[in-house]
C-alpha cells in the first residue's frame, strides 16, 4: 500500500500540467487560476496570462520583474528556467498558491522626455479618479449600513 502511495505521489509531482492560484498585489485580493504546462512556462507567457484577468500598467513595461512570495519563501524568476524550477519547487512542496509582485525599475533621470511624463501623469489622474469613485462607493455603503442599523 505504501509503494502504491509512492508511485502516486511521484506521478503527481512529474505531472507537467498544474493549475496554480495566482494573486496580484497590491491591488488585487483574489487570485486566478493559471493551468500551465511546467515544462514549457514562459515568463511572457506568464504575463500574458496575468494581462487576460488584469489591466495592469506595470505590465506595459518592458523592465518589468516578477518577485513572487508563498509560503515557501520569497522567488525572484528573471528567466524562464528560473521560472520553471521555481514552480516545480512549489510542486514539490505542494504549495500551489503564491502572490505575485510586479516590480518596475525606475528609469533614469535623462531617459525621460516630456511625452513620457505627460503619459505617466495621464495614467496617474485616470487612477486616481477610479479610487476616488470606489472610496465614494465604500462611503456610500457606510452610509446605507449606519441608517440600516439606526433602523433596527
Amino acid at each position: 500500500e505504501l509503494l502504491e502511495q509512492l508511485a502516486l505521489l511521484r506521478a503527481q509531482l512529474n505531472k507537467s500540467v498544474r493549475e496554480f492560484d495566482v494573486i496580484v498585489s497590491p491591488k488585487w485580493v483574489r487570485s486566478f487560476k493559471w493551468t500551465v504546462n511546467i515544462e514549457h512556462a514562459t515568463l511572457e507567457a506568464f504575463k500574458d496570462s496575468i494581462r487576460a484577468v488584469y489591466q495592469t500598467p506595470a505590465l506595459e513595461n518592458d523592465g518589468a520583474v516578477f518577485n513572487v512570495v508563498c509560503d515557501s519563501g520569497k522567488y525572484s524568476p528573471r528567466n524562464d528556467q528560473a521560472l520553471r524550477e521555481m514552480l516545480q519547487l512549489l510542486v514539490s512542496k505542494n504549495n500551489l498558491k503564491f502572490t505575485v509582485f510586479i516590480e518596475t525599475p525606475s528609469k533614469a533621470f535623462s531617459d525621460w522626455t516630456l511625452d513620457l511624463l505627460r503619459q505617466e501623469n495621464a495614467k496617474l489622474v485616470v487612477e486616481n479618479a477610479e479610487l476616488k469613485h470606489e472610496n465614494s462607493k465604500l462611503k456610500q455603503i457606510i452610509e446605507e449600513n449606519a441608517e440600516f442599523k439606526i433602523k433596527i
